[in-house]
């Protein structure tokens, strides 16, 4: 495993969810809650290749953020490494701009996909794994998923498919934080036990605190075969009247919400 100093991808991290609260504060957006618990894991993935967290030849590789309904995380987070430009995402959901409420791939080379039908991500990075492989290119396909995505059949279909072909260059990440848009997981349809349902496909499988570098940096640097990294999350990470509650599913913080959570997160930044 190569060294990383965790402190910058923490900072960015920070930065990242503090322009989500903004501009979800600004355009009235719902899934202000799930962005913010899959912010960490996005922070690293794209990170990665310019800090070095990973090899040389694996650090070609495609990220897929299948809960396109986070669009507001994976768009902060890019504007946090300079790949999207501030002035872009200032515009995020206004009109006539190019920055949606859902994943679009025309807004930046590193998005291979379109998202927000939940169920998609996984079946794509599955054909694109298949792709690489018989190309002969040694990249590798990360899938962002979230927990009430183990409810679709596209999942477990392609959870088969990629184990019936034996691939190995591609790695599930379930952003796990246990509730989904009408409550929490275990009640709307449960998915546990998920390790051994998993393993039972024809998975390697490991558990890992999603808000945690060094532990995803060492999962993530120590996959050599086909993996799904269960990501224990909080939905609403980071804000504490936010943190672990349904409604942030859908809500925008109002204005005297986000000067609140602004300073909450400020205090971890200083």
């Amino acid at each position: 495993m190569l060294s990383c100093d965790t402190s910058v991808l923490s900072r960015r991290a920070l930065k990242a969810r503090i322009g989500a609260l903004v501009l979800a504060n600004k355009t009235k957006t719902s899934h202000i809650g799930s962005a913010l618990s899959c912010i960490d894991i996005l922070t690293l993935l794209y990170s990665a290749k310019e800090l070095q967290v990973l090899d040389q030849e694996s650090s070609q590789f495609e990220v897929i953020l299948s809960k396109g309904h986070a669009a507001i995380a994976l768009y902060s987070v890019l504007t946090s490494i300079g790949e999207i430009s501030v002035d872009s995402f200032e515009n995020y959901c206004a009109d006539g701009h190019s920055l949606y409420g859902h994943i679009d791939h025309k807004t930046h080379p590193w998005i291979p996909l379109s998202t927000g039908s939940l169920g998609h991500g996984f079946p794509f990075g599955v054909g694109m794994a298949i792709a690489h492989e018989r190309a002969g290119l040694n990249g590798h396909v990360f899938v962002l998923i979230s927990d009430g995505e183990m409810n679709e059949g596209t999942t477990w279909e392609s959870a088969l498919i990629a184990s019936a072909l034996s691939l190995q260059n591609i790695t599930v990440l379930i952003d796990y934080n246990k509730i989904q848009s009408f409550g929490r997981v275990e009640e709307v349809l449960p998915i546990e036990p998920i390790e051994e349902k998993w393993e039972s496909f024809g998975w390697e499988c490991k558990r890992v605190n999603g808000h945690d570098f060094t532990e995803l940096i060492s999962s993530i640097t120590s996959i050599s075969k086909r993996t799904v990294l269960i990501l224990d999350t909080i939905k609403g990470k980071g804000v504490s009247f936010m943190e672990d509650r349904l409604e942030w599913h859908y809500k925008s913080p109002d204005n005297e919400q986000l000067s609140i959570a602004i300073s909450e997160l400020s205090e971890e930044l200083n």
